[in-house]
């Protein structure tokens, strides 16, 4: 929706956001089942996972419900990107995606083909290693940058 302004040399009719059908504002489930998720499906909230909500580190494994109360709301999954940065930086190289996160490109894609996910974001390890002073960070911000060499 255009906003006019009339404050001095502020830029007039500029766009906020394109929200054609409404604005959706996902709650976040720090679980992947349980009273939150009941909560979101009772009420018709839509939600956002990290996938680190599915992972067991036991078996190396992501733990994919077969049906909860999260598979029946329309629910995003998060990355996990800066869990898997702290991860990083309290226990160090990790077995999968650049040493920084516990799984492979892999078994996330199929996290996010068989969880139920309506939408997901892509392994963020570039921007988080940068935020969280990760010793990664500097190495992968070229990748972020496009100057990856």
């Amino acid at each position: 929706m255009p906003i006019e302004t009339q404050h001095g040399r502020m830029p007039m009719w500029q766009l906020n956001a394109h929200v054609d059908d409404g604005l959706l504002i996902r709650g976040g489930i720090p679980h992947s089942g349980g009273k939150l998720a009941f909560h979101a499906f009772e009420r018709g909230f839509a939600g956002m996972v990290s996938a680190s909500a599915f992972w067991n580190p036991k078996t190396g494994r992501f733990r994919i419900p077969q049906a909860s109360d999260l598979t029946e709301i329309d629910f995003a999954l998060d990355s996990a990107g800066f869990t898997a940065m702290k991860l990083f930086q309290s226990k160090g190289r990790q077995p999968g995606i650049a040493g920084i996160y516990p799984w492979t490109m892999e078994q996330f894609v199929e996290l996010a083909s068989f969880s139920g996910a309506a939408w997901g974001l892509a392994a963020r390890y570039v921007l988080r290693a940068r935020a969280s002073g990760g010793p990664a960070g500097d190495r992968l911000q070229g990748e972020c940058d496009g100057n990856a060499a």
